[in-house]
């Protein structure tokens, strides 16, 4: 039995992190403080991830540029973003999501927000651009407004907080790798706050989306490219000017074989689709053919392995007992040979009422077509003969055989 108040609010249950792949290592420099000389450390990018935390990602060679991932989780806990504030400790001050305040403690420490809400109320002071200053006072239970993009840098364009100009916008990218073999029960991570890679992998995760339903599972290539982006600054005369730097940078690439298969899969259920729409065509208003180069290929090898056959979106069969026939890939035997026995049913049926059926121009027997053709062919000649004899049912002849 769970003790009921032991996760709180702000707890959430965690899996393992295994470890943390960063991009880039850390330099050290001397600077003056309060005419003191002291040495700071600040981050330095490298033109590769570096392992050093993460020893056990499979990878290729010590400084790999590309990494082979599988996302997990959904795209808020995969790609989990906010604006941080963190202090000279290296200790979380503040994070938003740039509409409100998610956590936020004091200078004293003491937490004022905590999951959105204030625990406690406070007074506030918001800077308006411009310089001027407005007093307010935060109420216990209050959603606080987060400024975010708007209210970050020197000259912020919308209201903020004094502590905002130190504020950046950071995310995390929690993944394992796509060697399953070498998968462990845990995720590896990634911070990044550059907005050009993290536009690039939301991006990739949108399309992906679209292209396959789903994010999770599919595997991609994640990678350091070297790009040219631009950034402005202020000049001498105070006016802002472009400045342009190459700099490596996240991008995002579905795994190409994954992409090509399943494009070829949609192709051939859409082409499934158009052959059987063609088929049920009055005579003389459509050819069932698709066009030379919309033809499916004839054989669906993808990198030396056979592609499991899609049937999601294609009709099912039915034998006479209206009992549908499975179209599972791992029973496409049983499948091929109900088919036949269907079809060369309605063939020997429509030649028992004195017409010839509606066959393709085929250079072996028909049963060898049955075995070697792709499924979406033999569906779409079943369709086609399903409809000549439906003509001779309207006559009064009964028909085995349904496909719906």
């Amino acid at each position: 039995m769970a003790v009921v108040d032991f996760i709180q609010k702000d707890d959430t249950p965690r899996l393992t992190r295994l470890g943390k792949i960063r991009l880039g290592e850390k330099a050290t420099k001397t600077v003056t403080r309060d005419g003191k000389k002291v040495d700071i450390e600040y981050p330095v990018a490298t033109e590769h991830f570096v392992m050093r935390d993460a020893l056990d990602f499979p990878c290729q060679g010590a400084a790999p540029k590309t990494l082979y991932i599988i996302f997990p989780f959904p795209e808020e806990q995969s790609v989990e973003q906010w604006y941080r504030l963190y202090g000279s400790s290296a200790s979380l001050k503040c994070r938003g999501d740039g509409q409100y305040i998610d956590y936020h403690i004091d200078e004293q420490g003491i937490v004022r927000v905590q999951n959105g809400v204030a625990l406690r109320g406070y007074p506030e002071v918001r800077e308006v651009p411009g310089g001027a200053k407005e007093q307010f006072h935060v109420k216990h239970g209050d959603r606080v407004a987060c400024p975010g993009m708007s209210g970050i840098g020197d000259t912020p364009d919308a209201p903020h907080y004094t502590r905002c100009k130190d504020c950046k916008l950071s995310a995390n990218l929690r993944f394992i790798p796509a060697d399953l073999d070498r998968a462990r029960f845990g995720y590896y991570q990634i911070d990044t706050g550059s907005k050009h890679g993290l536009l690039n992998i939301l991006g990739a995760l949108q399309h992906a989306r679209q292209a396959f339903g789903t994010m999770v599972g599919i595997p991609f290539y994640l990678s350091l490219v070297p790009t040219e982006i631009t950034f402005w600054r202020k000049g001498k005369d105070g006016k802002r000017e472009p400045i342009r730097v190459t700099k490596p940078i996240l991008q995002l690439e579905a795994a190409p074989a994954f992409f090509r298969a399943r494009m070829r899969q949609l192709m051939e259920a859409k082409l499934a689709q158009l052959q059987a729409t063609l088929a049920i065509l009055p005579s003389g208003e459509g050819d069932t053919s698709p066009p030379p180069d919309l033809a499916p290929p004839s054989d669906t090898m993808i990198d030396g392995v056979y592609e499991a056959e899609t049937v999601e979106e294609l009709p099912d069969l039915y034998d006479h007992n209206d009992a549908p026939i499975s179209v599972g890939a791992d029973d496409n035997k049983s499948w091929r040979a109900n088919a036949s026995a269907l079809i060369t049913g309605l063939v020997s049926t429509i030649r028992e009422h004195g017409e010839e059926p509606d066959l393709p121009d085929m250079t072996v027997e028909l049963s060898d077509y049955l075995d070697t053709e792709p499924r979406p062919k033999v569906e779409a000649l079943y369709t086609r003969l399903n409809r000549q004899a439906e003509k001779l049912k309207a006559k009064g002849d009964a028909i085995q055989g349904k496909l719906v």
